[in-house]
């Protein structure tokens, strides 16, 4: 995965799962695509890392921590 540093995206990525680009620069974005399509064991770490990071983003997580977040809000916690 190539992402921007931008927004959520980095978050998300988490720190090995993504080669970052600035979004505003064409140039780092087309460095991040030659790179990812030139550099096989990058490749191979980046997509490890990222279903391993992927994995933590699952319907019941995230179920849990909005129904957490409503009880806060609510003062139920």
């Amino acid at each position: 995965v190539a992402c921007a540093d931008r927004a959520s995206l980095p978050e998300i990525a988490g720190e090995h799962a993504a080669l970052r680009f600035d979004p505003d620069d064409d140039r780092d974005f087309t460095a991040a695509l030659i790179r990812i399509h030139r550099d096989a064991p990058l490749r191979a770490a980046l997509a490890s890392a990222g279903r391993e990071r992927a994995a933590r983003f699952t319907a019941a997580r995230t179920a849990s921590a909005w129904a957490s977040l409503h009880d806060q809000l609510l003062g139920r916690a």
